[in-house]
């Protein structure tokens, strides 16, 4: 072997130790690693054999499981034309609200695991007059389960589905529902929407926030002087 043969060996040995150390630095998510396998116009048995060997490079350290975007890093990266949307809210709307956002294109942002295939619990109780997501409602992907409302476990678990509801509803359906109505030309149109469930869901805005202000300006009201009744006046008197 001649030096020079030996000195490009060594320096491929070094470029792939280089690697190797980097790679373990820096391990590649494995949706990266696949990408790259299936672009790189590679064999079929090559491609089939570096897919296969997936499980060993993640023992090596080489390659690490997907590492799930926050909600927020998902908003800023949804396409052009979409509304994001966690799939714990996709999954429990129903009728007008279910329509509302699906009138224009969306992208779900997993936060509950299972994709599209998930499915959140509800629990109904007294011959199911009583359910965790409301009354009558039934969302797009839900299981109702009954529950024994005696039991003391079955009533914290209604009590805590109902709670979560209502702060999904409340913190992030209503928001993105106003959003929808109000700037819904923003967002590329997917499914039709009825004017009258435009139409209504404003009046229902416009009554809620009359409802704010006259709660604001009577907060605003300085405290006035009562004056009591004769009868009043000696009641209290004699209480005291």
């Amino acid at each position: 072997m001649s030096i020079e043969t030996l000195f490009k060996l060594t320096q491929q040995q070094a470029k792939i130790d280089d690697f190797l150390a980097n790679l373990k630095e820096n391990p590649k998510q494995v949706t990266e690693y696949k990408n790259l396998v299936l672009n790189g116009k590679l064999e079929p048995k090559e491609t089939a054999t570096m897919i296969a060997d997936i499980p060993h490079l993640k023992e090596k350290g080489f390659l690490i499981d997907d590492i799930k975007p926050t909600w927020e890093q998902h908003k800023a990266n949804v396409p052009k034309g979409h509304i994001a949307v966690k799939n714990s809210t996709f999954k429990q709307l129903d009728g007008d609200d279910f329509k509302i956002l699906t009138s224009v294109k969306f992208s779900i942002y997993d936060d509950i695991g299972g994709g599209h295939d998930s499915k959140v619990n509800h629990y109904s109780a007294n011959n199911g007059m009583d359910v965790s997501c409301g009354y009558n409602n039934k969302p797009y992907s839900v299981n109702i389960i009954p529950i024994d409302g005696k039991n003391p476990e079955d009533v914290a678990k209604f009590n805590a589905a109902q709670k979560s509801y209502d702060k999904m509803y409340k913190d992030d359906w209503q928001p993105l529902k106003k959003e929808i109505l109000k700037n819904g030309d923003k967002y590329t149109p997917y499914m039709k929407l009825d004017q009258s469930i435009v139409d209504k869901e404003n009046q229902v805005i416009e009554d809620q926030s009359r409802a704010e202000y006259k709660a604001w300006q009577k907060a605003q009201e300085p405290e006035r002087v009562r004056s009591y009744t004769t009868n009043e006046l000696y009641a209290r008197r004699n209480k005291s």
